[in-house]
């Protein structure tokens, strides 16, 4: 107020100083955000965004022949970015993401190696600034508006030469694209996609109908502050979808220029200077390529003697890389191997399913799970944060297999009381003696997973964390709740839905940015957690006499005791025939667990036939194999559940 105007640009410095944000203004420091932090880049904390962003406090310092070297960049002529804020893009991405990215080679983290990275290899280069774009906010005027600018001309270049590849179409100077560099591009944006994978695609001309025939009319409209289903699908399910069959089509052109470039011979590379990065690009390959075929329900693109070729130990590549890689070529294996053995068609499943025979197929793969993870617990060398992520996907894997007893559970039961049992019968007539422990294990797998997750949001580097750790983390806390629906004590119960909640907070202040599909699976999932715990009820055909706080009532078995207290598994030679009564035969073999804890420590859900794990519809995005990821109506018992205020909370 004292300051006297002699001309209009003295008002507008006034304005300009009152305007400037402080430290937290107009963002929240990530410490105060719910417990969950983000370490600062150059010893300064980050600022998170309402809507994920990471704002950058500081800009790297590079030396002047480096940013001398960037000036020169298409992307910095063109003023997308200074050639020090290009610099800062890699410094973060190194930081943050390479640490969960074992594709990336450390030589471009020394700003010394830039040259190589700008003057030889333009894919790997663009990918790079692409992914980090999307992550971080850099400092100064307008930062989000430019954040999204540049990721996006990012992205369209990236689609420029992902087509020159594609077609062949290599130019005749020192960026080459038919390189070993542009295979780790296709695996980094695998893992790592654009933000517009998000978005539905360009408008086509080849569409002749003026609405979609999938149209839903009824759940179009917004309800009660709820999200409509439409947008559920649309917001959820469809970037995931598009997410996985970008991944497959991009591992699968990764693949093809591999072969191209003979990195799987490796007799062929053993005196190359380029043998240590091919070795790691054929390794990862196998890995990505496997895994994704599975959880697609597709045929590999590569044979498996590819693992075995790839596997020749190959100098100046770091031992706790190695290690890595090796248990989770091993895990990978054992992926490939369960798909055979329970997944090869939906037909194939459901008949072991309705033979009995699933419980003698897990019996027997539990086994070589159990030495993977010993295995894994006495490796010392592998790296935290990858150590996360391959643990993630270990106790997957053993869910989607365990789940098989809960989809047996749901098939007996709809086709004994089609979709409703009686009074006096509750869905656990309906639960062999060994499902118990299979389904035990579908519960403590859920639980260590969206633990993990948690503990990663905690340690801020679940902000980072790939699409298919993501996938596996949002998948878990479904097979949880689809487990839990089967019933259990109370405590036990409240343990897992604790557990969720944890992880719903965990992915709501992780997210990448507003787009991301598990933050709004996190929303979403938030608003009807309320409604499945309240629809928690003590079956009515247990009696109630017992008080669970008396001192002198007689324990209740838990889960897990009542499987140790159950018959012997039985051996091999107990297969039946595929033709052969297949409740009849189950029964035999591993007889009803009817001895259900009395009194009213034991909850369970009304019976609901979409508890099911796996789809019997052939919407997937695979071809017959059943897919082990989000399926489009893996929450459709959600929809059936009532209203908080329609039943009683439990006590």
């Amino acid at each position: 107020m004292s300051t006297i105007f002699t001309r209009p640009s003295d008002a507008l410095d006034v304005l300009f100083d009152a305007a400037r944000p402080g430290p937290a203004q107009g963002w929240r420091q990530a410490e105060a955000g719910g417990g969950f932090s983000t370490e600062g880049v150059f010893g300064a904390s980050n600022l998170v965004s309402e809507s994920g962003l990471v704002a950058v406090s500081a800009l790297s310092q590079p030396s002047d022949d480096v940013l001398d070297l960037w000036d020169k960049c298409r992307f910095v002529r063109q003023g997308w970015f200074t050639a020090q804020e290009a610099v800062t893009y890699l410094d973060l991405l190194y930081r943050y993401l390479a640490p969960l990215a074992p594709v990336l080679i450390d030589d471009y983290r020394d700003h010394s190696n830039h040259v190589r990275l700008v003057v030889e290899e333009p894919m790997l280069c663009c990918t790079l600034l692409m992914i980090s774009s999307r992550y971080f906010i850099l400092p100064g005027a307008g930062g989000v508006s430019r954040s999204h600018f540049i990721h996006q001309r990012l992205w369209q270049y990236c689609e420029l030469l992902i087509r020159r590849i594609m077609f062949g179409q290599e130019k005749h100077s020192t960026a080459k694209t038919r390189i070993v560099g542009s295979i780790e591009s296709l695996i980094l944006i695998s893992d790592w996609h654009p933000r517009s994978v998000h978005f539905p695609p360009d408008t086509e001309g080849w569409d002749a109908e003026l609405i979609s025939p999938a149209y839903d009319r009824r759940n179009r409209l917004h309800a009660n502050g709820d999200v409509p289903l439409i947008r559920w699908r649309e917001d959820v399910f469809e970037p995931a979808r598009r997410s996985e069959r970008m991944s497959w089509m991009f591992l699968g052109a990764a693949a093809s220029l591999a072969y191209e470039l003979g990195i799987f011979d490796s007799a062929g590379v053993s005196n190359s200077p380029l043998s240590a990065r091919y070795h790691r690009a054929a390794s990862l390959l196998y890995i990505y390529v496997t895994q994704m075929a599975v959880k697609m329900g597709c045929s590999s693109l590569l044979p498996e003697n590819i693992a075995v070729a790839s596997a020749q130990p190959v100098q100046d590549i770091d031992p706790r890389w190695t290690a890595s890689i090796r248990l989770w070529t091993e895990l990978t294996r054992l992926m490939k191997t369960a798909s055979a053995m329970f997944f090869q068609s939906r037909a194939y499943t459901k008949q072991q399913l309705g033979s009995g025979q699933y419980l003698i197929l897990l019996q027997h793969f539990a086994p070589s799970l159990d030495r993977w993870h010993e295995q894994f617990i006495a490796s010392s060398s592998i790296p935290q944060s990858l150590s996360s992520l391959i643990l993630i996907e270990y106790h997957y894997l053993k869910i989607c297999t365990s789940a098989l007893s809960i989809q047996a559970v749901v098939e007996r039961a709809v086709a004994r009381s089609t979709n409703h049992l009686s009074e006096t019968e509750g869905v656990e007539s309906c639960i062999l003696a060994q499902d118990h422990t299979f389904i035990r294990d579908v519960v403590t797998g859920s639980r260590s997973v969206l633990e993990i997750a948690t503990s990663m949001a905690a340690e801020g580097r679940l902000r980072y964390a790939p699409l298919r750790t993501l996938v596996c983390i949002t998948s878990s806390s479904i097979f949880l709740l689809k487990a839990i629906s089967l019933g259990g004590r109370h405590a036990d119960l409240q343990t897992s839905l604790d557990i969720l909640d944890r992880c719903i907070l965990a992915l709501r202040s992780s997210g990448t940015d507003d787009m991301d599909f598990s933050l709004r699976y996190a929303t979403l999932l938030e608003k009807h957690v309320a409604r499945f715990r309240a629809n928690f009820i003590i079956p009515p055909h247990q009696p109630t006499h017992l008080n669970p706080t008396n001192a002198n009532a007689p324990p209740t078995p838990s889960i897990t005791q009542r499987a140790e207290d159950s018959l012997s598994i039985p051996t091999e030679t107990t297969y039946a025939h595929p033709n052969s009564n297949s409740m009849n035969w189950a029964q035999q073999q591993y007889p009803v667990m009817d001895q259900i804890p009395t009194g009213e420590d034991w909850w369970a859900r009304p019976f609901d036939p979409n508890i099911a794990p796996f789809s019997s519809s052939s919407h997937g995005a695979g071809g017959e194999g059943i897919s082990l990821g989000l399926e489009l109506d893996s929450l459709d018992f959600l929809w059936n559940l009532p209203l908080v205020d329609e039943v009683d909370m439990p006590t």
